[in-house]
């Protein structure tokens, strides 16, 4: 049978139940309890069960009214790279800022795990899609530009068939052999491909379409993602620069500037980026306490201490010795439950 993994509250005490969920949806999200809701018991529903399907991860939950928030140190925490495609049988989300419900009846919502969201769901069953944005690229260039996208059913036919497609799975995963994982994964990906490449098509009029345009040359797509890991892999090197990128990497400035354009930040704001993420691991990491703020700075390539401080709380609107603290605050129950957080690195 395909890979499953089942989380559900009700196998926790009353007082735990809450934090057993925060400590298995933390890999996507922050979470917060509805104020209005009745406390009562402090009884908490929350149930949630992922099937692994190679390079995607299919996950049915039942839950109870919830903020979810990605900031920019969640992202850098949860340090993940995905997109998220959301179907609700039951209840909607809400955008915080615009107070829209969104992604109610024959409607699809994107969720790009690399963009802030904010959102608020009332008690609400849906299915999730979780797949690595590397597997989209080559189809329909960087999926980031469907962020917080509505895919509407009635408007676009294979959202239609996506949403249809989605629904069977989940009533029919149960009963699946493993050993049709990877044509189940290929067939969900190929699918939703499809979906967005259909909805690129409605907004060719507008900025979606002439990104579209750039990420989907051939040759750029896979040059960009073996720079991308060229410059993960030397983040310690404070020489890094894009002299250096071009020339041990084969392409020339120009080129790079293509891959990395301003409208982006650049290749360079994307280097940095990519350290203080990294620094924001470090620094949250319990193994290397034993660092001092200087020297994990040093491990991700800047200069000095004060440099590092001043980018960190630039761009995470807090302090190193801040980021450093947050281990020790708020502890949350640790569960066993948590093998689909293995799956979703691994994708």
């Amino acid at each position: 049978m395909i890979l499953t993994d089942h989380f559900q509250t009700n196998k926790f005490s009353n007082k735990d139940q809450y934090d057993a969920f925060v400590s298995n949806i933390g890999i996507f999200f922050d979470v917060k309890q509805d104020p209005h809701k009745d406390k009562t018991g402090n009884h908490f529903i929350a149930d949630m069960k992922s099937y692994f399907l190679n390079e995607v991860v299919l996950i049915k939950s039942k839950i109870e009214a919830q903020y979810f928030f990605r900031n920019k140190q969640m992202i850098s925490r949860s340090s993940i790279d995905h997109i998220l495609i959301q179907v609700f049988s039951k209840g909607w989300t809400s955008n915080l800022k615009t107070k829209d419900e969104l992604c109610k009846g024959r409607k699809l919502i994107v969720i790009d795990t690399s963009q802030p969201w904010q959102a608020y769901n009332p008690d609400f069953e849906n299915y999730t899609l979780v797949i690595p944005r590397r597997t989209l690229f080559n189809s329909i260039g960087d999926p980031h530009i469907f962020h917080g996208k509505i895919l509407d059913c009635d408007r676009n036919p294979m959202a239609d068939i996506l949403y249809k497609y989605v629904y069977s799975l989940g009533e029919s995963i149960e009963k699946t052999q493993s050993s049709l994982a990877s044509t189940i994964c290929r067939a969900t990906q190929e699918i939703v491909k499809a979906a967005l490449k259909q909805e690129l098509f409605f907004d060719q009029n507008n900025h979606i379409e002439m990104k579209f345009t750039v990420h989907n040359d051939e040759y750029l797509t896979p040059v960009k993602l073996m720079i991308k890991e060229y410059i993960e892999k030397n983040l310690h090197d404070p020489q890094l620069s894009v002299n250096s990128i071009s020339k041990n990497m084969g392409v020339s400035r120009s080129q790079l500037y293509r891959l990395f354009p301003k409208s982006e930040g650049g290749i360079m704001s994307y280097a940095r980026s990519t350290r203080l993420r990294k620094a924001y691991l470090m620094l949250t990491d319990s193994n290397n306490n034993h660092l001092s703020i200087g020297e994990i700075a040093y491990k991700c390539g800047f200069e000095n201490e004060s440099s590092f401080s001043r980018s960190f709380k630039n761009h995470f609107s807090l302090q190193p010795r801040e980021a450093r603290y947050t281990q020790y605050m708020n502890p949350r129950l640790k569960t066993e439950q948590n093998h689909w957080h293995n799956w979703i690195y691994k994708l």
